[in-house]
């Protein structure tokens, strides 16, 4: 997984209610692929990648809540 990647998931799962932290596999080679762990300490951290992506991928992601404000756009069906 790139940072990027690893980063978007980290936050799909705070939003499922698991914890992560997106971290590199190899603390010395921060471009190289990426985890996800349930602690940021590289000593003592456990690999939960394919637990976070097999949580997300069987269930629906919570929904954001919406804005409060906004542009109107004339014509809109959609109302609040």
């Amino acid at each position: 997984m790139t940072p990027f990647q690893a980063r978007h998931m980290e936050k799909l799962a705070r939003l499922c209610g698991m914890a992560g932290v997106a971290a590199p596999a190899d603390p010395a080679q921060p471009q190289g692929e990426w985890r996800l762990y349930d602690r940021a300490e590289p000593a003592t951290r456990r690999d939960v990648t394919a637990e976070v992506r097999r949580q997300v991928s069987a269930g629906p992601v919570p929904a954001l809540p919406l804005a409060g404000r906004g542009f109107l756009v004339p014509g809109s069906t959609s109302r609040r």
